[in-house]
């Protein structure tokens, strides 16, 4: 059963991850999720991270400082994520052409990359502060007819459609030129749906 409180929609991910698909319980995280202990993978875990740091560092300070810098970094991408669980309470959800879609107003990144992970096959947001827009789909869905469509009608705004064809981007950290859509989130879930 959904926790009280969370938004019909979501994915409660600790219920999933403790069940298998047909309701029956985990035995252990090893044998349900295929885990290779001498994967490559592993050595990215900030555990091999810092082994490797200790043999490229000499000096105990600068090795702490380096540390603490990539536990920040860590922390701060958890407290993303936890505020985005939250904005994600208060999306408009519908169905688009491409699937079960979420629109919403969030300066948080991490909202776009959280609803795909949740299973929305389309995440937008409007940051409330810069006016850019960010439009993600699942990969290998072509989002070529909504970019047509938001060029035609946001005509002064910079906006880049990127080669996957599942990014539709309005201004980035890269490009501090960028013009912010005019659109509003009410106009543009209409764009969405009118695809």
């Amino acid at each position: 059963a959904p926790q009280r409180g969370r938004h019909p929609e979501l994915v409660d991910h600790g219920a999933r991850l403790g069940r298998r698909e047909g309701g029956q319980a985990r035995r252990g995280v090893l044998q349900d999720l295929d885990v290779d202990p001498a994967a490559d993978y592993h050595d990215f875990s900030l555990y091999q991270i810092i082994e490797g740091l200790k043999s490229v560092i000499n000096e105990k300070k600068e090795l702490e400082n380096i540390v603490f810098k990539l536990l920040d970094a860590q922390l701060q991408i958890l407290n993303n994520k936890i505020i985005a669980e939250l904005e994600l309470k208060k999306g408009f959800i519908f169905q688009s052409k491409w699937g079960k879609a979420i629109v919403l107003e969030s300066k948080n990144s991490e909202v776009l990359n959280l609803s795909l992970k949740m299973g929305f096959k389309l995440a937008a947001k409007k940051d409330p502060q810069t006016g850019n827009i960010r439009i993600k789909s699942f990969p290998k869905l072509d989002l070529t007819l909504l970019h047509q469509k938001i060029i035609q009608i946001d005509k002064k705004a910079t906006w880049f459609f990127h080669v996957s064809r599942s990014m539709l981007l309005n201004g980035s950290s890269k490009n501090t030129h960028f013009i912010p859509s005019s659109l509003s989130v009410k106009r543009l879930i209409e764009l969405i749906k009118s695809v």
